[in-house]
């Protein structure tokens, strides 16, 4: 007689989340079933019912179910990189900033002064490589209000800048540039259904 098989589905969320929690210790029955059985993910949606749904308006709502479904998974994948990358310029621009404030003196070098220094004590879990998302995402609002203290008190200080104003503006706007290329490939395939390369 053959050994009882016994399979599980899961639905309520994706693999690669699972993968993660189970790499952090928290699902540690899954993680043991995951290392003594075997698993694959079900394609059942494209697989077994979009073809056979014919009325326009169902095919559509299937359509943007599957780009969310993979905009999710390309997320989960990136998100951490992402923050992380996203947290490390943002402190060293804080930084970049607050030195050329300082060169021009005023209240506006103190007011970016302090909104760099808060940016410091929001220290990174580590430096070489990402720490976990939910500590990333504390990090990054943190740096995100530092950022915009300092771009309304540039805004506000415009004229007393002078042309040190150009040179603080072009740098925030090189950073927000590079910050929207790294989450282009989730909001373009969350729009268009597929990336964009």
């Amino acid at each position: 007689m053959a050994p009882p098989v016994v399979a599980i589905g899961i639905d309520a969320a994706p693999l690669q989340l699972i993968e993660s929690w189970i790499a952090q210790g928290r699902l540690p029955v899954l993680a043991r079933l995951f290392a003594e059985g075997a698993r694959a993910t079900l394609t059942s949606l494209e697989t077994y019912v979009a073809p056979d749904v014919s009325d326009p308006l169902a095919r559509s709502a299937i359509r943007s179910t599957m780009n969310l479904l993979a905009h999710l998974r390309a997320r989960l994948q990136d998100e951490a990189q992402v923050l992380w990358e996203d947290s490390r310029e943002k402190r060293d621009l804080l930084a970049a900033v607050a030195e050329l404030a300082g060169q021009i003196g005023g209240e506006a070098a103190t007011t970016v002064a302090q909104a760099a220094s808060r940016a410091e004590d929001v220290a990174s879990a580590a430096d070489s490589a990402p720490p976990a998302v939910d500590a990333l995402l504390v990090e990054n609002e943190s740096l995100k209000e530092a950022l915009t203290t300092v771009i309304d008190t540039l805004e506000a200080g415009r004229d007393a800048l002078g042309p040190a104003y150009s040179e603080l503006d072009e740098l925030v706007r090189s950073q927000l540039r590079r910050q929207l290329d790294r989450e282009n490939r989730w909001i373009f395939s969350a729009f268009a259904g597929r990336p964009p390369f």
